[in-house]
């Protein structure tokens, strides 16, 4: 109490959340009071110095022209969040009003104007139909049972009043349907049970899903035993490719006989490379020539004669070429070939040792009788 004998009180106001109106046609609409809104400075002000009335007035709005009518108090200047709610002071003037918020008529209800946004939803479970945006305030009215709950109520010393302890229940209460049963249960509970109802039929969909592939399992073993089939016919032919190309190395390579002519011109190759390689390889090289291939011995010329050379994935005709290139600029390698029957020692060099030598007149001697003998050659 104040100095003055008034009813002075913290209040809150109002609260954010789903509140629910009645139509004149007597159905009920939903209203969303989002947080954005309701905490937005510029609405919060218009609810500080307002009248406070006793129940809601006749008239919609109070204006200087009739709030004398209804005034029986009035807010304070200071307007803020607390919570979900809104807080401020309420003073009651009015003796008779000040009797009745002793006695146990507390609670709240503002009385506003807003927009009316469509656009329905559900908010923490809740649905909702409306979206009010823009909150102006008018007057803050003392009422038995407030829209916003026992919770929207002015607070009062215990020494005034005993307010908090036993409030009218103002749990809203709607009806459902369960089979062919109807049933009137609390607004919260409706919902859960809206949710299980979601949750079961979105299980049964799941169910019905499974059931269908299980109906397909059979299709899908078998197109699976088909393909199993089938790559093990693969794997067959391959394993059989493989043994027929194992057998393919194994076996020996075919002999290709050569004609007269034929012999000839590979009886005087190797005469030539064994000419060239006379003059140009050191002794540990001629005692080796007579297991080297051809080509074997020009690549041990042409690194003898440019020791950088990279032979490296060359071709069996560039390597032929370049060896001939040695042999062209090679001099006394003519007189050596066509002096197959004399001792080469003429031509080499003479830091060659005697060993070398012995090479040279064996591979002379193989020379001379090269042609005399059939010529067999393995590819």
């Amino acid at each position: 109490m104040t100095p003055q004998g008034y009813l002075r009180a913290p209040a809150r106001a109002t609260r954010v959340g789903v509140l629910k109106y009645r139509r004149p046609d007597g159905s009920i609409v939903r209203e969303l009071r989002p947080p954005e809104e309701v905490f937005k400075e510029d609405s919060l002000q218009t609810l500080a110095g307002v009248p406070v009335t006793d129940d809601h007035p006749e008239v919609m709005l109070l204006n200087p022209e009739n709030t004398h009518e209804y005034m029986c108090g009035f807010t304070s200047d200071k307007v803020e969040k607390d919570g979900d709610f809104v807080k401020t002071f309420a003073t009651i003037t009015d003796a008779d009003l000040i009797e009745k918020a002793k006695g146990g008529k507390v609670e709240l209800s503002c009385g506003y104007e807003c927009e009316h946004e469509e656009s329905p939803g559900v908010w923490n479970g809740q649905p909702y139909d409306l979206i009010q945006r823009n909150i102006q305030y008018n007057h803050l009215a003392v009422v038995d049972r407030g829209r916003a709950g026992p919770e929207a109520r002015l607070r009062l010393d215990a020494d005034d009043a005993i307010l908090d302890e036993q409030q009218e229940d103002n749990t809203m209460m709607v009806k459902i349907k369960i089979g062919d049963m109807e049933f009137e249960v609390p607004e919260a509970v409706a919902n859960e049970l809206k949710m299980m109802a979601e949750k079961n039929a979105a299980m049964a969909t799941e169910m019905d899903k499974m059931k269908a592939d299980m109906a397909k399992a059979p299709e899908m073993e078998k197109a699976m035993a088909d393909m199993k089939a089938e790559a093990e016919k693969a794997q067959a032919k391959m394993d059989s490719l493989k043994s027929e190309l194992e057998k393919a190395k194994a076996a020996p390579a075919p002999t290709v006989k050569m004609d007269a002519d034929e012999v000839k011109k590979a009886v005087k190759e190797r005469i030539t490379i064994i000419a060239v390689a006379a003059k140009v390889l050191p002794g540990e090289k001629i005692a080796k020539i007579d297991d080297m291939s051809d080509l074997d011995i020009k690549k041990e010329v042409i690194l003898a004669d440019s020791p950088k050379a990279s032979l490296e994935g060359k071709s069996e005709t560039y390597i032929s070429a370049r060896f001939d290139s040695i042999a062209e600029n090679m001099e006394g390698v003519s007189s050596l070939i066509a002096l197959t029957g004399k001792n080469f020692s003429e031509n080499r060099h003479s830091e060659v040792k005697n060993d070398a030598e012995e090479a040279r007149k064996r591979a002379r001697e193989k020379a001379q009788k090269m042609w005399q003998e059939p010529l067999s050659v393995t590819k």
